[in-house]
């Protein structure tokens, strides 16, 4: 989250550069993208071999724990990430940005669920993690987050005409079920 606010002593200056240098940016992309990625292996998940249903083999079941700790690492880089964002920034700041205070809420979420699927030998039937991975994404992207900020705008009058249209739509199906109701 790049902010004016930053911290400029040496050390914070160095940390900053670091954080936003291409590898660091590479290793946050990558690690978004795995952990939207998981989708695909975790159970229920219909990727096969082929999409033939007469030749469809069973599904790849992936051993209980796999899939658990490949989003583990994810979390871990996530926790770095939120870690460098707050020392950067500065609490005070932090505290202020509701994106950032989000992210942390999603992240305890997450570790709570990811430790309750633990626990439970992977027989949970609710997984409210994977409802909650894409905010990993829309945190990271600030076209998305202005995208959503777009949306949250225009939503009031979208509301509006689909609301009108509805009421539109119900008249008209009442007018028509009126006139051309068949008699006996």
């Amino acid at each position: 989250y790049r902010s004016i606010n930053h911290r400029v002593d040496s050390n914070s200056l160095w940390l900053y550069r670091w954080y936003y240098s291409e590898v660091c940016q590479w290793i946050l992309i990558l690690t978004i993208t795995l952990i939207l990625a998981l989708a695909f292996i975790e159970t229920p998940s219909s990727l096969t071999v082929t999409s033939d249903v007469r030749y469809r083999s069973e599904a790849w079941k992936p051993p209980c724990g796999l899939t658990e700790s490949i989003e583990l690492l994810c979390f871990l880089v996530f926790i770095v990430d939120i870690s460098v964002k707050s020392y950067l920034i500065g609490w005070e700041e932090f505290r202020k940005t509701k994106w950032l205070m989000a992210y942390i809420l999603v992240l305890l979420i997450s570790l709570i669920d990811w430790s309750i699927s633990l626990s439970s030998s992977c027989h949970e039937n609710l997984r409210i993690r994977r409802i909650l991975r894409p905010f990993f994404l829309l945190q990271n992207s600030s076209m998305m987050k202005k995208t959503l900020k777009s949306i949250k705008r225009t939503l009031p009058e979208i509301t509006s005409v689909m609301l009108l249209l509805a009421v539109h739509l119900f008249l008209f199906t009442m007018f028509g079920m009126l006139l051309f109701a068949r008699t006996k």
